[in-house]
């Protein structure tokens, strides 16, 4: 199954063909470029001090992701990335009394956005932008799960995806620092850590 093929199961609308035109350019672009990518060192430090989930798990995930030199290290920091935000959507959920769905990663993000969203309304600085950010976040979400469902660990492999390049995992890493920093600055915003 291709991505833009899981994605459609899911997701309707203009998301399908931007996963398209990614998946497109993505083709066209030249292997032997060297990825920059940066180690997660320093990385996720406002969730490490807010404590929102414990520091050995938190530490536990950033070792996976520590390196992206190989395929199979790749492939380990996707299902890290991905994973880490959902512990961090689960920890928000535990910490506002939200209940939430233990099996189903999208639910799981909605139920956190929504709840952040109502919470956002009520201390007045909610606007279209927020909300069309939030709605961001979970097309983020979602087109992660999907990576590390295609490529990431977490699925009893035989093989080795093949085309990964240290930018996937830099590009999941990011992705899992930036929704990392936004529930922390969120949740210390509404003064809940």
């Amino acid at each position: 199954m291709t991505a833009s093929e899981n994605v459609a199961v899911t997701v309707n609308g203009p998301f399908e063909e931007g996963v398209k035109i990614l998946e497109a350019l993505l083709t066209r672009l030249p292997t032997s470029l060297a990825a920059t990518v940066s180690p997660p060192d320093g990385r996720f430090a406002e969730l490490r001090v807010s404590r929102l989930i414990e520091g050995a798990a938190l530490d536990a995930y950033v070792r996976r992701m520590a390196k992206l030199g190989t395929r199979a290290q790749i492939s380990e920091a996707i299902g890290a990335a991905k994973e880490l935000i959902e512990a961090c959507n689960r920890a928000t959920c535990e910490l506002l009394q939200v209940s939430y769905s233990d099996s189903d990663f999208p639910k799981l993000g909605k139920t956190v956005r929504k709840r952040l969203a109502e919470l956002e309304r009520g201390s007045g600085t909610a606007t279209r932008a927020i909300d069309q950010l939030f709605a961001g976040m979970a097309t983020i979400e979602l087109a992660l799960a999907t990576l590390r469902n295609e490529v990431g660990t977490g699925h009893g492999r035989s093989a080795l995806p093949k085309g990964l390049r240290p930018r996937h995992g830099q590009l999941a890493i990011d992705t899992a620092d930036t929704h990392a920093r936004y529930l922390v600055s969120t949740l210390s915003d509404l003064n809940l850590i």
